[in-house]
């Protein structure tokens, strides 16, 4: 029970990591107020996880400002406060040569995987600052390490997002908060597969091509490793960028 009496935000909470992460937050003590686009599935997850009076569930676009301020302002009606916060929603790649990327779409990748973000760091900082601390995980990628072929969009707001995680980190490591970036190398099982075309799925396997494990992460392993990372064993933990990618970006 690590996270008995905290509170926190998931983002993306309705599938894969998003929901397995509530389900180890609710297991360790946390009140959570999880964020998607799908109420169907965001109810899947609040029911999964032990229900209403452990989970508040609200849908809506995280690049939307004032949504944003909603979620925050509602967790702290909510809860009392907010102590961690998962930013966990993003848009998967969507594999494509660059010179045949739409604009409308590229611009769309940025708004939800970095200004999602930033949005939801910024409205929650206010009240960590409160609390005297607390914890902040970004759901990076491999992408946002290394380059990926066929993902300019998709690296480019990873990458965003990874550096978005050090500035923060050292801007208020002296007050309490951490923050600290994951970036998985494939996880599985997961739902992006199923709105792909073979040609997308074929130069995905050729961008992943050479993981040196020959295997994937699972939800469970993703949601484990973010709980020490907003828990009492990570507590001098800020600013980092950990792989979880079977050694990809080793080589």
């Amino acid at each position: 029970m690590i996270l008995e009496g905290k509170a926190a935000i998931i983002t993306g909470g309705g599938t894969g990591v998003g929901a397995e992460t509530t389900r180890v937050f609710v297991r360790e003590g946390a009140r959570v107020t999880i964020v998607g686009r799908r109420m169907d599935k965001l109810a899947e997850t609040v029911e999964s996880a032990g229900g209403s009076n452990k989970v508040l569930a609200l849908a809506g676009d995280i690049a939307d400002a004032g949504f944003v301020d909603e979620v925050v302002a509602r967790t702290h009606a909510a809860f009392g406060c907010v102590d961690v916060v998962v930013n966990n929603a993003g848009l998967h790649a969507e594999p494509s040569r660059t010179h045949e990327i739409d604009i409308d779409a590229f611009d769309r990748m940025i708004s939800v995987n970095l200004r999602g973000p930033f949005l939801l760091t910024r409205a929650a900082l206010p009240w960590l600052l409160e609390r005297g601390g607390g914890a902040i995980v970004n759901i990076a990628s491999v992408a946002g390490i290394v380059g990926l072929r066929y993902a300019a969009s998709y690296s480019a707001s990873k990458g965003g997002l990874v550096q978005l995680t050090r500035a923060v980190a050292l801007e208020y490591a002296n007050q309490g908060i951490r923050v600290n970036c994951l970036c998985p190398g494939g996880i599985s099982p997961t739902e992006s597969r199923f709105h792909m075309t073979e040609h997308q799925l074929d130069l995905l396997r050729e961008a992943y091509l050479g993981n040196p494990s020959g295997t994937r992460a699972t939800t469970a392993e993703v949601a484990e490793t973010i709980l020490f990372l907003v828990g009492p064993h990570s507590g001098h933990m800020t600013g980092a960028v950990i792989a979880a990618d079977g050694g990809y970006t080793a080589q």
